[in-house]
């Protein structure tokens, strides 16, 4: 099985997390630069393409126009946006339209909070 990952364009976006205990720092309103990673598993086509990585840049682009510089708790499915579930609503989004590739076998993402602290979603 072959893999391809491809770096997406940094998302700034601020958030609280409610469900942390009272007097937790991420309960205040904060911010981050988010990273993101989309990879991408299967087998390569005649050409030895699993997917042209332009299409991940255009199914990303509506993600990121709906996220960069937006309170994440404001957006639908995002109430409690922690970096997990953040990375589940990514993939769902870039999973409906290249999930059904056909050189497409799975879809992994990747989300930095920060240097040293990332979530990572691949589906159910």
């Amino acid at each position: 099985m072959l893999k391809i990952g491809r770096k997406m364009r940094d998302i700034q976006a601020s958030h609280t997390l409610p469900k942390m205990p009272h007097g937790h720092k991420c309960r205040r309103n904060h911010g981050h630069t988010y990273s993101v990673r989309v990879e991408v598993e299967g087998e390569g086509d005649s050409s030895g393409i699993i997917i042209d990585t332009g299409e991940l840049d255009k199914v990303f682009q509506y993600i990121f126009d709906t996220l960069d510089h937006q309170h994440l708790n404001d957006i639908p499915g995002l109430e409690n946006p922690t970096t997990e579930i953040l990375c589940r609503w990514i993939w769902e989004r870039m999973n409906k339209v290249i999930g059904d590739h056909p050189q497409v076998h799975g879809v992994g993402i990747f989300v930095w909070e920060s240097n040293d602290s990332y979530g990572y979603y691949n589906g159910p």
